[in-house]
């Protein structure tokens, strides 16, 4: 009987040794997934401020591009007016020229 007690107590005392065990793992776990909800919730707020950049470039280089699309348009017109200028030039000459042969 007195062995019987014993062995009970001894499984007892192992049982709640063994929840012991499982509840720090348990703590352990839980702690762990702590750490990694933070380390994702801070790369989160990294990769959000890299596209909030990215963008906001992406709208620099297309106003950028705009600007330049229009100081493009500006020095074709130049271009067509120079040429212009130059074919009267040349028109003149060409008048002045067989005029006084």
């Amino acid at each position: 009987m007195k062995d019987d007690i014993s062995q009970k107590a001894t499984s007892a005392y192992q049982v709640i040794e063994l929840m012991k065990q499982q509840a720090l793992d348990e703590a352990k776990l839980d702690k762990r997934a702590k750490q990694s909800s933070i380390k994702l919730e801070s790369l989160l707020d990294e990769q959000t401020k890299l596209l909030k950049e990215a963008n906001e470039r992406a709208a620099s280089m297309e106003k950028r591009a705009e600007e330049s699309e229009k100081d493009a348009r500006e020095a074709k017109r130049h271009a067509v007016w120079a040429n212009i200028i130059a074919l009267v030039a040349l028109a003149i000459t060409a008048f002045q020229y067989l005029s006084g042969s």
